[in-house]
């Protein structure tokens, strides 16, 4: 017997999502084409009004084909692993295929602060540019939290 439905609870949402944003694509394509070609209809361009109108339905066709190839893009989720081990501090994208992705490492050595204050969990790299700010308090377990708090290290004053 052959099992029919093979695919994991949420995969048919997630293959109609893919086929959604797929279609939005085709479709961002085919209207920039079509904004494209509407110049390349044989004709004279005996007055103004018709290559206003041409102008304006190109921008129009081109406005709708970036808004839909932008809707059809995948989109990643933003996740930062706290590596206690190897001291580093981790940024990661995370498809909607579940892969994640490496972005940015820093090592502890280079930021400049991480704190823990008020459930807030805080990294700053050296001149001052915030690269993490989550609040942690419900998520991490109490031993975590400890050496978290153990961990922080402060600008010197």
């Amino acid at each position: 017997m052959y099992d029919l439905n093979a695919h994991a609870p949420g995969q048919a949402l997630q293959d109609a999502r893919a086929l959604t944003r797929a279609t939005m694509r085709f479709f961002g394509v085919v209207l920039g084409m079509v904004a494209l070609g509407l110049w390349l209809v044989p004709g004279a361009f005996d007055d103004a009004a018709e290559a206003l109108m041409r102008g304006l339905m190109s921008a129009l066709f081109l406005g709708i084909a970036v808004g839909l190839w932008g809707a059809g893009q995948t989109r990643f989720d933003d996740e930062f692993h706290l590596d206690l081990e190897n001291h580093q501090l981790r940024h990661m994208m995370r498809g909607q295929d579940g892969i994640a992705r490496l972005r940015k490492r820093y090592r502890f050595d280079d930021l400049d602060e991480i704190t823990l204050q008020g459930g807030v969990l805080m990294a700053r790299l050296t001149g001052g540019r915030e690269v993490l700010r989550v609040a942690v308090d419900q998520q991490l377990e109490p031993g975590v939290m400890e050496r978290l708090r153990g961990l922080s290290k402060r600008p010197a004053v």
